[in-house]
């Protein structure tokens, strides 16, 4: 992923950018986690997504990469589902292990998508709830500030506030 110039500072295509940044978004915007991954330096992955250093192609081909991405931890999540509900992985304890992974890589491809995974689902739902009560506002009023606070549409959160 990574190219050399002659004095030694690393070099990144367009497309290097938007994977480290589609990683950067299954990462749920960990820096840190991000960087240990791709082997790209924290302050670089930090501008890349602060927008220095990127041109708008990038956002492009980055929801280009993430929407690959997405599907490919879907693949791997239904994988470990079917690993988890075989009669083998019931008796063994490694099907929890296999619980643990397609949860995961479930949360993965929700973030990559834009989707909130159940963690901000349920945080949002509180979340509205606690300021319809303590601000006396219909979820239709308090749904624009709560929304806007977890990153997620109007739209999606009332989905999830009626389930």
């Amino acid at each position: 992923m990574v190219k050399k110039k002659k004095a030694g500072k690393r070099q990144y295509s367009d497309s290097d950018k938007a994977t480290a940044l589609a990683a950067l978004d299954a990462n749920g915007g960990n820096v840190r986690r991000t960087a240990r991954e791709t082997g790209i330096p924290e302050k670089t992955i930090a501008d890349w997504r602060d927008g220095r250093g990127v041109v708008p192609e990038v956002a492009e081909i980055r929801e280009e990469k993430k929407e690959a991405l997405g599907d490919v931890f879907e693949r791997v999540s239904r994988l470990y589902l079917e690993r988890a509900l075989s009669e083998d992985a019931v008796s063994e304890t490694k099907g929890k292990d296999a619980v643990i992974a397609a949860a995961t890589a479930a949360d993965k491809m929700q973030l990559l998508r834009g989707r909130p995974t159940a963690i901000i689902a349920q945080s949002a739902k509180d979340a509205l709830a606690a300021v319809m009560r303590d601000y006396g506002l219909s979820q239709e009023q308090a749904a624009p500030m709560v929304a806007a606070e977890f990153g997620i549409s109007e739209t999606e959160l009332l989905s999830e506030a009626v389930n």
